[in-house]
């Protein structure tokens, strides 16, 4: 087979802008399978703008890639073999969001995602994709203990994937007290619902725990347990640099929904 791929690649930054962008556009020919011929899309895009002065701002992003159209099929190591497994996924996010302090003490953020998904093949080139909206706030700032801080997350998220529409939203509030300056300490309360099991609509309570340790400058490890809706989830995150090396170990379970995913993720069912 011969195999031709044109590429460019764009770096810039300048003013309240800036991004890059990397696309190659690899064409297949096949000697003696001509009917095989393809093309094949890559694409890593990212953006970010500063509208108004340190208080508005835009994110973009865009990835298209080849992926398995299911784990459970045959896998290749290379996209140029001939392969009824690999589905080209193509995913866009755009993301204007809001940021401040409230007189130097209390921060405030407004997010605004929205996310489309789509492949060639398999299971998500059913309908028009997956259209993923969603809106977060969250607040946080002091207390009159120096030591003790507050934040307080609202979200808002809605997808439609194959004729099933599908939401939740979660309110959650948060306690930090830093012990010292290597230690910190949270718990945190509130409440979510969803309809991800069935069509009805559930709410639950949810709450959790956790910690962030840094007992050298190259050392970091963050520890937390929620119960969640769907049962006890979890984070583990330690980093740790050496002269020469550096190491990193994430462990976690919680819920993702489609589009929070696909825009910085290969695609894979």
């Amino acid at each position: 087979s011969d195999l031709v791929t044109p590429a460019i690649r764009i770096d810039g930054k300048g003013g309240r802008v800036s991004g890059n962008l990397n696309f190659s556009w690899q064409q297949n020919f096949y000697a003696n399978e001509s009917r095989y011929n393809n093309d094949q899309k890559s694409l890593s895009a990212a953006g970010k703008a500063e509208l108004i002065d340190q208080w508005l701002f835009l994110d973009a992003n865009a990835n298209i890639a080849q992926n398995p159209a299911s784990v459970f099929s045959t896998q290749t190591v290379g996209n140029e073999l001939i392969n009824g497994n690999r589905s080209e996924s193509r995913s866009f996010q755009w993301s204007p969001y809001i940021q401040g302090y409230f007189g130097g003490s209390f921060g405030y953020e407004l997010r605004y995602r929205n996310s489309l998904t789509k492949s060639d093949t398999g299971t998500y080139a059913l309908g028009s994709g997956v259209d993923t909206k969603a809106w977060s706030g969250r607040l946080w700032g002091g207390t009159p203990l120096a030591l003790l801080g507050w934040s307080l997350l609202a979200e808002d998220q809605r997808f439609s994937f194959d004729s099933r529409n599908t939401k939740s939203n979660r309110v959650l509030g948060t306690l930090e007290y830093r012990v010292d300056p290597q230690l910190k300490l949270n718990v945190s309360a509130g409440k979510e619902s969803d309809n991800y099991t069935n069509f009805e609509y559930r709410d639950r309570t949810i709450s959790g725990y956790g910690l962030d340790w840094a007992p050298t400058e190259r050392t970091m490890l963050t520890l937390k347990k929620e119960r969640r809706s769907f049962g006890d989830g979890h984070t583990i995150d330690f980093s740790h640099r050496t002269a020469l090396t550096a190491w990193k170990i994430s462990d976690s379970r919680s819920v993702v929904i489609p589009g929070q995913q696909f825009t910085s993720a290969a695609v894979s069912t």
